[in-house]
This record gives structure tokens, sequence and C-alpha cells, in this order.
């Protein structure tokens, strides 16, 4: 049904059918949390409230719109030259914007 059948996290394929349908159990907060947003995502959910990191002062939610999701990330694709073919590997906390 997905373009990608499976994500691999942490040395382990985890397939996008068992997370939309919630059958896929984290072994960490971060899985849980990483695979409630793929489920929000692919289930249309407009906007997504995220901490910023603190690191200037106390943590705050930030509520991102979805499209704004898509303009940073087409951002992201467009300066590291990504192109269909390649896969990316995701090495910071997704919970946060730093």
């Amino acid at each position: 049904m997905y373009r990608i059948p499976f994500i691999t996290m942490n040395n382990r394929n985890v397939s996008i059918d068992d997370i939309c349908l919630g059958r896929s159990d984290g072994k960490s907060e971060f899985e849980i949390s990483t695979f409630a947003f793929i489920k929000d995502w692919l289930d249309g959910t407009p906007a997504f409230t995220i901490n910023t990191s603190g690191s200037t002062g106390q943590a705050k939610p930030v509520v991102l719109s979805r499209g704004q999701m898509q303009h940073s990330a087409s951002l992201t694709v467009k300066t590291l030259g990504l192109t269909p073919d390649h896969t990316a590997l995701v090495c910071l906390n997704t919970q946060y914007i730093r």
C-alpha cells in the first residue's frame, strides 16, 4: 500500500502497515513517539506540536502545519541533493526542534 513497505529502526525492519494499524510495539520512548508520528502523518494529521530543545531557556511547544513541515523537508532534499532513489538516516531526535 505504501511506496516504502518498512522502515529500519534500531537495526530491525518495522512494517509501515503494522505502524498504521498500531501493531508495532516500540522498544523505547523514542520508537513509540516516532511510530506515533508516522501514523499521524500517514493519517493526514494537519498540524503537529513539537517542542523546542530548550537550549536557550525553557523548552516550549510549537505547532507546525503539515505544509510547513513539507516545505522544510523540500529544502532539506534540495540542500542535500537527494533524489527519489536515495534513502536517508534521521540521526536527530525527532521529538525536538534544534
